[in-house]
Formats: structure tokens, C-alpha cells, sequence
């Protein structure tokens, strides 16, 4: 063959190839979802996650310190995974709809936080949304 790869090599590397794919495919019911390569993963997940909101913790205090306080319940609720106006907004906060309704506006408006898509809000930025999470939980 023209690519450096004969009919036996290349059946051997289909059978390495299907071996590594039901390896993936048993591997959830042999060791279940709390094996020790999922909890590795994990730690390893969350210790990038550590490592960019220690580089980026001065530029969202930054951030958080430029907004006024409706602004501000508005990121950490959205964050929080909440409509900025609804039930749940106002009761947390202690402010009216409209007040977080405006803020939720010039937040659009500014584009550089926040964004919506029908009633579903979510922040531009996910480093600034855990980092809120961390930061109220």
C-alpha cells in the first residue's frame, strides 16, 4: 500500500482501536461513577479551575468594584443560575423587580457581563460566574 500501512498492520490497529473503545464503554459500570480516575479527574478539574481564579481574582474584584449594588445582586444571581427579576432575585436581595429589571437592562446593554436568550441569562464570562459562586456561597 501507498501509505506505509499493510492489510495486517492495519487490522491490528482496528482491533487496538475497538479494545480502547470497550475499555471507555465498560469502564462506567465496572468501577461505577465514583472510581478512583473519576475523582482524579475531578481534582484535576477543579484544580485548574483553582489555578485561573487565583490569576483572574484581581481583574473580577476589578470588575465586581465597577457595578453599583443592583448590578451586583444582578451578576450573583444570574450566576447563581436565576432570573434577575424573578421570585427568587427579589427575595434575596431585598429589591424591587424594576430596580433589578434596570439593572438587568444596562447590563445588556453593555454586553460585556451578561446575556440572555429568551429567559434564559447567563454571564459572558464563566471565571467571573464561579468566581461569584465561590465568592457568596
Amino acid at each position: 500500500m501507498s501509505s506505509g500501512v499493510d492489510g495486517i498492520e492495519l487490522r491490528a490497529l482496528e482491533r487496538s482501536a475497538a479494545r480502547r473503545t470497550a475499555v471507555r464503554l465498560a469502564a462506567p459500570q465496572r468501577f461505577g461513577k465514583t472510581s478512583v480516575l473519576h475523582a482524579h479527574v475531578a481534582a484535576l478539574r477543579d484544580a485548574g479551575l483553582d489555578d485561573a481564579l487565583r490569576v483572574t481574582d484581581d481583574v473580577h474584584r476589578a470588575t465586581w468594584r465597577s457595578y453599583g449594588v443592583a448590578e451586583r445582586h444582578v451578576l450573583r444571581i444570574v450566576a447563581e443560575g436565576h432570573a434577575p427579576t424573578g421570585v427568587d432575585a427579589r427575595r434575596g436581595s431585598g429589591l424591587s423587580a424594576s430596580t433589578l429589571g434596570d439593572a438587568a437592562e444596562r447590563l445588556l446593554d453593555e454586553g460585556q457581563q451578561l446575556a440572555r436568550d429568551g429567559r434564559r441569562w447567563w454571564l459572558v464570562d464563566p471565571l467571573l460566574a464561579a468566581w461569584l459562586r465561590r465568592r457568596t456561597a
